[in-house]
């Protein structure tokens, strides 16, 4: 299967109701699989890595609703970006709306 980019999350994710709830369930995913990032980002950067996947600190009580926006936002924000993997856009979108205090 194809990794899915930008500007096929677009198409598959705005337009309905239920394409939005479909945003949400895949940010949620993605929020939820922090913790495995965290623990492998915090082993390459106490090895002295050079390049190691910035962790997000997602806020107390964030909801996937409050993710989708600002994924969903960022897609609409950097048409530019599209062509990338969808699943990069949206590290990036919440790593930067909710960065770590450390970073």
């Amino acid at each position: 299967m194809a990794q899915m980019t930008g500007n096929d999350a677009i198409q598959a994710f705005t337009g309905s109701e239920s394409a939005r709830q479909n945003l949400g369930i895949y940010v949620l995913a993605v929020m939820h699989s922090e913790t495995a990032v965290r623990i492998n980002s915090d082993a390459a950067k106490a090895a002295g890595a050079d390049r190691y996947i910035r962790p997000m600190c997602i806020p107390r009580g964030a909801s996937a609703v409050q993710g989708a926006a600002i994924v969903e936002k960022a897609l609409l924000s950097y048409p530019e970006r599209n062509h990338e993997d969808f699943y990069v856009i949206t590290r990036r979108a919440l790593v930067s709306a909710w960065p770590c205090a450390s970073e």
